[in-house]
Formats: structure tokens, C-alpha cells, sequence
């Protein structure tokens, strides 16, 4: 549908502590999922090319527990959804649609146009997205590619099996996390999987 995900080589820019453990994030995850036993849990980029359509409304993982419908929604945070974009984003290029509060909505509530809110966005900006939230990428109706960077940060004891499902969950060399920080090895612990 025009959209394509590509999980990234964290080498270069995208492999440097700074970006995905920059400390101003650190400082901001590292109470909502559990300092020390929080992970990197992937590295991705989703291009929306020109004429792309509107992506389909879901949540990155379905609610825990969802055959119960009061206890997903009642849950702490598990995992936390780090959009940076690469370019800048306007109505054109086409933002996230998100649908505030949803992560406390039960599995089968639909979301309605009406209550979805979207704001354009700079490159480098960051906007943190509870993993259970409703949102859709909206159509990018400009010339342009629209490439967002997800870093997918969650405690350490949750897995999304659903997207990454046959694949590293982080594309990174044996030597390059060998370069890092001793203090970043729990962080990266989902490299050796």
C-alpha cells in the first residue's frame, strides 16, 4: 500500500548510544518500564511513499489479556513506541493519526474519524506512544517519501511476537555492540536473540 518497514542496521548514526539511548529518553522511559529491566526491543524505519493511502487503524500489539475485557486496558506500560521523524511532517506528507486514550480501551472498541487527533511534526522530534494506542499512518499526498524512525523500548519480560516475528529484533553486529557501553548491556540484551 505504499508503506514499507525496514529494520535497520544500527551502525553509523543508527547504531550510536545517542540516538537510542540518548539520555533524555532514558531518563523519561526508565521509570514507566522498569529502569533496569527495560529493552531495546527494535530498531525499524516505515517509509510512506507518495500516494500512499491511509494505513489501516490497530494498535503495534494487541491488549494483554484481551479475552478479559477489563484487564489489558488496566495494565501498567509495557512498551513504549519512539516515533522520530526523518523529515519533516505536515498534513501533506502525512502524520500519525492517534486516538487519544485508546490504550485503556478495550480490544474490541472501534475507533471513529471523530477522535482521532494528528499534529505535523519536525525532523528529530520525538513522540512517545503508549504500544496499546490507536493510530494510523495518514496519506501522504506530497512528492515526497515520508521515513519515520520506531525505536520500540518495552520491560523486559514482554516480546512482540506479532511484528517481528521471524526476524532480529535488533540488526546489529556482534562487533558493534561489542563498541558500546558496558552499562547499555541490558538495554541491548535482545541483540542475542
Amino acid at each position: 500500500n505504499g508503506r514499507f518497514e525496514i529494520a535497520l542496521r544500527m551502525n553509523g548514526v543508527f547504531g550510536h548510544p545517542s540516538l537510542f539511548a540518548n539520555p533524555v529518553l532514558m531518563k523519561f522511559l526508565t521509570p514507566l518500564l522498569g529502569g533496569n529491566m527495560m529493552r531495546l526491543s527494535s530498531v525499524t524505519a516505515v517509509a510512506s511513499f507518495p500516494g500512499a493511502a491511509a494505513q489501516h487503524i490497530h494498535r503495534d500489539h494487541q491488549q494483554l489479556f484481551y479475552e478479559f475485557a477489563q484487564i489489558g486496558p488496566a495494565l501498567p506500560l509495557y512498551g513504549v513506541n519512539v516515533s522520530v521523524p526523518l523529515i519533516d511532517i505536515d498534513s501533506v506528507t502525512g502524520p500519525t493519526g492517534i486516538w487519544p486514550g485508546s490504550h485503556r480501551w478495550p480490544e474490541q472498541q472501534k475507533a471513529t474519524a471523530a477522535g482521532m487527533a494528528s499534529i505535523p511534526f519536525q525532523r528529530g522530534d520525538c513522540v512517545l506512544i503508549d504500544y496499546r494506542t490507536m493510530h494510523t499512518g495518514l496519506p501522504n499526498a506530497s512528492q515526497t517519501v515520508r521515513p519515520i524512525l520506531y525505536l520500540v523500548y518495552s520491560r523486559e519480560w514482554f516480546f512482540d511476537d506479532n511484528n517481528h516475528r521471524g526476524r532480529a529484533p535488533l540488526d546489529i553486529s556482534a562487533e558493534q555492540l561489542r563498541l558500546l557501553p558496558p552499562e547499555l548491556g541490558l538495554l541491548m540484551l535482545r541483540a542475542h536473540q
